[in-house]
């Protein structure tokens, strides 16, 4: 596997729901100008709904060969795709994930998966720290005391419960739940201790939807990116 740890210079990125839409990435990456001495985090839900996974999740393996700092991060849909391919019925996931426009992630002589594609998914952690942020794909629960044991509420809860108990000068960064870009820029502008990223990419027909979020953790400075998909 690639090494996923992150540089401690250069500039730090965060992302999330790039959901197949793999042209509207990579014009995003130039947008920001992501260099070797960068740090990409993507906080989950990198494939389906949108037509181009499997160029997403090559291009990312592709780039951490060449020597680029990214990581990524599990999402429900990843999670979706781990626990499916641990059922006994292949055929039948391979009929799901071929309506998802995932059919890419088996052999298609035996509906058996890749070994390639498992093991990215399978290593994805559920979340990541950097200085006083804390990124996952769907936030954390702080109605526990130990926050990151609810592995469930990184991947899918919809709302931060208890956000009073996040600690002073901690922010969390997440994505999941499609907000309107306006509510995105409030939260950055305002550098809320909750912070939701993800502007619902691959819903490029609805109003204030439709946008690539990337924050620089290092300085707030908000990058989005239209669907061009």
């Amino acid at each position: 596997m690639a090494n996923n740890i992150s540089h401690i210079h250069g500039k730090h990125f965060a992302i999330s729901d790039i959901h197949g839409c793999a042209y509207t990435f990579f014009e995003l990456l130039n947008k920001i100008d992501f260099s070797k001495d960068d740090t990409l985090y993507i906080l989950g839900d990198m494939i389906s709904r949108g037509k181009h996974s499997k160029k997403v999740i090559k291009s990312i393996l592709s780039m951490q060969k060449e020597g680029y700092s990214i990581v990524p991060l599990r999402g429900n849909h990843e999670q979706f795709v781990i626990s499916g391919f641990k059922q006994k019925e292949n055929n039948n996931f391979f009929k799901t994930c071929k309506r998802m426009n995932l059919s890419w992630l088996f052999n298609k002589t035996d509906y058996s998966y890749k070994e390639k594609y498992y093991s990215f998914f399978e290593h994805l952690p559920f979340y990541y720290t950097y200085k006083n942020f804390l990124l996952s794909h769907a936030g954390f629960d702080f109605s526990q005391e130990d926050f990151f044991a609810n592995k469930y509420a990184m991947l899918n809860q919809r709302k931060t419960p208890l956000v009073s108990s996040i600690p002073d000068s901690t922010h969390i960064v997440h994505g999941h739940t499609p907000t309107s870009l306006k509510k995105i820029e409030r939260s950055i502008i305002h550098k809320l201790p909750v912070i939701n990223i993800d502007n619902g990419c691959v819903y490029k027909n609805l109003n204030d939807k439709g946008s690539l979020i990337c924050v620089n953790l290092d300085d707030f400075e908000l990058t989005s990116q239209k669907n061009i998909d």
